[in-house]
């Protein structure tokens, strides 16, 4: 049988050891409050601001708002929960304002007019110049079209496929002549009307034509007709910032996924980057400044780190095809340009701006685009390890460390 083990307790230093054990509670305490309270703790600098509210979570991923914020830790966390009311009551706004495809009580917007053709409707002096300003874009033939809601639902829902590559237009011939109809359908004019009714009281009436909705039917394709499409983000972030802005918040800067950039009237601490294409990875390959009260276009060809739609590519001929969201309304999609940033006072104007270097079809013709650009603009070709730069970009640009170069023009 097992002698039993004798277990005896040393008593020597015993009033030693009571004070190092109170000595490590203290420690372990005055740990746990510090840890609850660094949780609600808000030094200075940029927070992300999120609209919450469980009718706005469809929304909130379509825009990043970075606020910088002053004070001390209990003036942030009181600034951060008004503006967060803020934020989100511009962010729905402005989100239903221009939705094409559902209605609201209480607004009348893009769907409103898409399912009431041919009959007048007053909007909001909001939307009024939002619709005119993207109308005089249209209008001006520069490959943007307020009427192109069919073409870039296709397109759209290509980009969202699983497995595109097999229903891309360069390996389906059906996906191709679709294209090519919807987009000699949208370019075409006698297709859409559109009239100021009322350019007071802020009515407009729109209509199409019955040759497009047989078409429509044709390729069973059920869409909106009026959408903002390449330039919803940018009237999305200017209403937003409009909202912000009028209740008294200007430091920060709102981004969408595409690349489109508002930096808000008193914004100068933060940074843009132009990435380019290194191999098949997408690098930082240089970086600019904002500046309050400017936009920024940086349009992409190719998916940053993370992104699994809306961006792929496919070969095609032994060339190596990048598809993205900023498809030319004639359904052409040159390879020459691989990134730009374009900045403007305007976001829409920033946009259109950075689409006309998208659309190049060569070396030659990019340098010229952007040679005769009064906008500040920087851009990255296929096949080279150099940011070019328009005189108007000045040395407002620098270098990232992954050895590109700076390429300014005469």
């Amino acid at each position: 049988m097992r002698e039993r083990e004798e277990i005896t307790i040393s008593t020597k230093h015993l009033r030693l050891r009571i004070v190092l054990f109170a000595v490590a509670l203290l420690v372990a305490v005055a740990a746990f409050v510090i840890g609850v309270r660094s949780i609600g703790r808000r030094d200075p600098g940029y927070s992300r601001i999120e609209a919450t509210d469980k009718d706005l979570l469809r929304w909130n991923g379509a825009v990043d708002f970075e606020y910088r914020f002053e004070g001390s830790s209990a003036s942030i966390r009181a600034q951060s929960r008004a503006l967060q009311g803020v934020y989100a009551e511009a962010l729905g706004w402005a989100e239903k304002l221009l939705d094409a495809e559902e209605r609201y009580p209480g607004y009348a917007n893009l769907a409103t007019l898409n399912q009431c053709m041919g009959e007048d409707v007053t909007v909001s002096s909001e939307l009024f110049d939002v619709l005119t300003d993207a109308l005089a874009r249209t209008q001006a033939g520069e490959g943007y079209s307020l009427f192109a809601g069919p073409l870039y639902a296709e397109w759209n829902g290509l980009l969202l496929l699983e497995d595109p590559e097999d229903f891309d237009p360069s390996a389906d011939p059906e996906e191709a002549e679709r294209l090519r109809r919807l987009a000699e359908a949208v370019n075409d004019p006698d297709n859409f009307r559109f009239q100021i009714v009322d350019a007071q009281q802020h009515v407009v009436r729109f209509g199409v034509s019955e040759d497009l909705l047989r078409l429509l039917e044709e390729l069973e394709l059920s869409c909106p007709v009026l959408d903002l499409n390449l330039l919803h983000d940018a009237y999305l972030l200017q209403l937003v910032a409009m909202r912000v802005e009028a209740r008294g918040y200007d430091s920060g800067y709102l981004t969408t996924p595409h690349g489109l950039t508002l930096a808000l009237s008193g914004e100068s601490d933060a940074e843009l980057r132009l990435f380019g294409l290194q191999g098949t990875d997408a690098v930082p390959a240089a970086k600019t400044p904002l500046e309050g009260g400017r936009s920024y276009g940086a349009l992409r060809a190719f998916a940053l780190p993370g992104e699994t739609y809306w961006y792929y590519t496919v070969e095609s001929e032994g060339e190596t095809l990048y598809r993205h969201p900023w498809l030319c309304t004639d359904a052409k999609t040159p390879q020459t340009v691989r990134s730009v940033c374009v900045s403007a006072d305007s976001a829409p104007e920033a946009v259109c701006q950075a689409l006309r270097l998208m659309r190049c079809e060569s070396a030659e013709e990019a340098q010229a685009a952007a040679a005769a650009l009064a906008l500040p603009a920087a851009y990255t070709l296929n096949g080279a390890r150099s940011v070019y730069l328009n005189a108007a970009a000045g040395t407002s640009y620098e270098p990232e460390d992954y050895g590109w170069t700076l390429q300014p023009m005469d």
